[in-house]
């Protein structure tokens, strides 16, 4: 599996923050840019072949504690996990 390794540039999350209406985009919460990370919706670990790469497309925004508790978990995956610990 061919693995993308680039990162989403702040200009790219901030842009992407301010479509999203400044909200994480799991949470609908409120996020400031310096508390926000750049979360690949397809990850990085399912291979570009599947997806997973590093293109504006496949950029959500939310905040840096969820993005680090969702490591490698697909949108799906994780959107459950979260809907189930509501």
């Amino acid at each position: 599996i061919k693995i993308d390794t680039r990162n989403f540039t702040k200009k790219q999350i901030a842009k992407k923050l301010a479509e999203q209406g400044n909200v994480c985009y799991y949470t609908g919460k409120p996020l400031k840019l310096e508390d926000a990370a750049g979360d690949h919706l397809i990850p990085r670990s399912m291979g570009i072949d599947n997806g997973g790469v590093t293109e504006y497309g496949n950029l959500v925004v939310c905040c840096a504690k969820l993005n680090k508790q969702k490591g490698n978990m697909s949108y799906k995956d994780y959107k459950k996990k979260l809907d189930l610990a509501a």
